[in-house]
């Protein structure tokens, strides 16, 4: 009953009330991965990043395979600019579900933006199969691919004219 208020305090704006909510849902079944995880996101939309961190941890520890979890630590993990641990989260995600596409598509983003493009190119690939008429993918791909070209061709340039 304290999470589904919890939840809908946060739509009215009520995030306090929310937390509130959350920490007697935690209070009274210490189990629940959904209360940890919706209390991460409320300290996560407040921009109390390591405090979601803490709990989307319990809430794993507790249920190490919930992907929605696992995308929302991601996604706070990004957001803090560890982009490391955020690559591995997205990782887990797909090692969890191999068919959950905006994980790849994260990862593809995250990885382009770190300069990792060949596998970028890859993660929008595998994202294409799963979406072919998603036109902001076959975008975000070629862009990559032509970053791709331009790299290789600075390469054999400057190889080029550091042999001539």
């Amino acid at each position: 009953a304290y999470l589904n208020r919890a939840i809908m305090r946060e739509k009215l704006g009520d995030q306090e009330g929310a937390i509130a909510d959350c920490n007697m849902a935690i209070k009274l079944n210490m189990f629940s991965d959904d209360a940890y995880g919706l209390r991460g996101y409320l300290r996560f939309q407040a921009k109390e990043y390591h405090d979601a961190i803490e709990d989307y941890n319990k809430a794993l520890k507790i249920n190490p395979e919930n992907k929605r979890i696992l995308m929302s630590r991601a996604i706070t993990w990004y957001e803090m600019k560890k982009y490391p641990e955020a690559l591995e989260d997205y990782t887990a995600v797909l090692k969890v579900d191999s068919t959950y596409a905006y994980a790849y598509y994260n990862r593809a983003l995250l990885r382009s933006e770190i300069g990792d493009v060949n596998n970028a190119i890859q993660d929008f690939d595998q994202v294409l199969e799963m979406n072919p008429d998603n036109i902001l993918i076959y975008f975000n791909r070629g862009l990559l691919k032509i970053t791709r070209g331009l790299i290789t061709t600075f390469l054999k340039v400057y190889q080029y004219t550091r042999i001539s």
